[in-house]
């Protein structure tokens, strides 16, 4: 198949360079390729075939990459989680999906269903997570197509080669790893996994960026902006970095524009594409921006073999100034789909193209398409995409909780509960890490006597924004 002979080409035409290195490891392509035969006889062992679905929980290393690619190799479709991940989570993506294995690479085997049988699509890579309004995640299928376009684009657009070495600091579990291991491998670079123990250190990271010569990152802007303002910024403005990639949210234009000053000769890029897509848009920020023109960033023009459109509440197209409506988009990037969702009518043909609606809502500007929301209750929290209704599920699970409503409130993620019972913000934290991944947890538990409804009788989410800046003040 076309992804894995790219793999191969790869490994043969770089083998005496550096593929990966961790914090304890570092591997030449050769070396790498040498990795990925013992993990493929790890897979025979646990009776992996053709179609079988692994997942795999473990923080990114070379150990990681070399099963990850020795599932790709064996054509075995592969699931990756958190160190940290629940009981709870991973039996339910395990039981959705038909899982066959889940193995930690600490401990083992976590769980096993020999007769296992999955409905997933011919060809599909792997499986991606995200959030669902029913408090029950979506499983996204990644077609072979869908990743070997968006890669052969990126590596064309940013002059991807064999002197750039990637910065690997978005999870393994989450989108944006596909361009930070797959475009490297494929470009003959090397990636470079960020101490877990300095994530939360912006001066450390910056420090290391410019020890290690990192030449590409691609980071969600909460990520970039930390790095911007942390006190020894000036160890950030001094990397050798030629190509800033950003995704997952909103830029601020005040400290994009900072950005732009410090890096005048970078390429520097806003890529945009929910999960089902990846990456479907981009634009590169030019050399000489205005920005005291603009409010947002545009989310620009459409990768190769994708087209984009914006539609109205009756599914009609519309293209005048200033409108506003959902971006469609059209093309190779919509060959995933949900696993085991029936008829979900985010996904159709236009015509003989395979589209997805994505509820994203979009200005139509002169500058471009401008992102001004979601049609739905999912928002941007830390880079990563998260359903409202997942959360407030969960939290009305909790023993004792009645009503419960989830909002933005500046930077923090307040998770509103009201009960018959006096509430503990400590066991409901608790919960909320038992049954949703990290990044869907409340980051504060404010606890009412009783949640503010609309005259709608439905919760009024701005007067709880309200209250908890009240509070806060």
């Amino acid at each position: 198949m076309q992804f894995r002979m790219l793999l191969l080409k790869a490994f043969e035409n770089f083998s005496n360079h550096l593929a990966i290195e961790d914090d304890k490891t570092s591997l030449s392509y050769q070396e790498l390729f040498q990795w990925c035969h013992i993990k493929a006889k790890l897979l025979e062992n646990l009776m992996l075939h053709k179609g079988d679905i692994i997942v795999i929980i473990g923080q990114k290393s070379t150990e990681l990459l070399s099963l990850i690619l020795a599932c790709i190799f064996k054509e075995v479709i592969f699931i990756i989680c958190e160190e940290n991940i629940s009981e709870f989570r991973w039996y339910q993506i395990a039981k959705q999906c038909q899982v066959k294995i889940v193995y930690d690479l600490r401990t083992g085997i976590k769980y096993s269903e020999p007769l296992a049988e999955n409905r997933c699509q011919l060809n599909t890579i792997l499986i991606y997570y995200t959030s669902g309004s029913t408090g029950k995640p979506k499983a996204i299928q990644i077609h072979e197509t869908n990743i070997c376009n968006f890669l052969q684009w990126a590596i064309t657009t940013f002059n991807l080669c064999e002197n750039d070495r990637f910065c690997s600091f978005a999870p393994w579990y989450f989108d944006l790893s596909v361009l930070d291991i797959f475009a490297a491998l494929l470009s003959g670079g090397s990636i470079h996994c960020v101490p877990q123990q300095i994530k939360i250190f912006p001066n450390i990271i910056a420090n290391w960026l410019k020890e290690n010569k990192i030449t590409i990152i691609y980071m969600v802007p909460t990520a970039l902006i930390a790095l911007q303002k942390q006190e020894n910024f000036s160890h950030f403005y001094q990397t050798q970095l030629r190509c800033i990639l950003f995704a997952g949210e909103h830029y601020p234009i005040s400290d994009l524009s900072l950005l732009r000053q410090k890096f005048p000769a970078q390429i520097i890029a806003n890529l945009y594409g929910p999960t089902e897509t990846n990456v479907c848009s981009y634009y590169i920020l030019p050399a000489n921006f205005n920005f005291h023109l603009i409010e947002k960033l545009s989310i620009g023009n459409p990768i190769t073999n994708t087209k984009l459109y914006v539609i109205n509440e009756h599914g009609q197209k519309i293209t005048k100034l200033g409108q506003i409506g959902e971006l469609v988009c059209a093309g190779t990037s919509n060959l995933s789909r949900y696993l085991n969702v029936e008829n979900d009518q985010s996904f159709f043909n236009a015509d003989g193209v395979p589209s997805y609606k994505t509820g994203d809502l979009v200005r139509i500007d002169h500058a471009g398409l401008i992102l001004i929301g979601r049609k739905d209750k999912q928002i941007k929290y830390r880079g990563n995409r998260i359903d409202i209704c997942e959360i407030e599920a969960v939290l009305r699970k909790f023993d004792g909780i009645i009503q419960a409503g989830v909002c933005m409130v500046e930077n923090d993620l307040v998770g509103f509960v009201s009960g018959n019972i006096q509430l503990s913000k400590i066991r409901i934290s608790q919960h909320c890490k038992k049954f949703l991944p990290y990044y869907c947890c409340p980051s504060k538990i404010m606890i009412m006597d009783k949640l503010p409804l609309t005259r709608t009788e439905k919760i009024d989410y701005n007067e709880l924004v309200y209250c908890f800046s009240r509070k806060k003040g």
